[in-house]
């Protein structure tokens, strides 16, 4: 009994461990498409909606509709959408590379890894 215990202790100790790797960063290159206010980039057939980068496009020159562009970060999808949501730590414009990754604890994915709900979410 003491044996099974110990066990399964290990066991969840090893799941709650893979449960807290960070999702892989993801790289993708494409012209930015400005539609209803939010930046979206095609990358070969898949569509990503660009979360929060329409915020920098007062700061960062040359941010615009149309603008050659490669997004780091990591991308998250849910089911009946047609694009996937593309969550940016660094962009490359015109070979300048930006930190664009937002502060810790705002916006981003919750806990569970999933895009916020609610005034938060991506069009549909």
């Amino acid at each position: 009994m003491k044996q099974f215990i110990l066990v399964l202790l290990a066991l969840m100790t090893a799941g709650l461990l893979a449960a807290q790797t960070p999702p892989a960063a993801t790289v993708i290159t494409g012209n930015l498409e400005l539609k209803d206010g939010r930046f979206y980039l095609k990358s070969g057939t898949t569509v990503f909606y660009i979360r929060g980068l329409e915020q920098h496009s007062g700061s960062i020159a040359g941010l615009q509709n149309g603008a050659s562009v490669t997004l780091e970060g990591t991308v998250s999808s849910r089911e009946g959408m047609t694009e996937k949501v593309f969550f940016p730590a660094k962009l490359t414009l015109n070979g300048k590379v930006y930190d664009i990754s937002p502060p810790q604890g705002a916006g981003g994915e919750n806990r569970t890894g999933n895009p916020p709900a609610g005034r938060y979410a991506p069009p549909r």
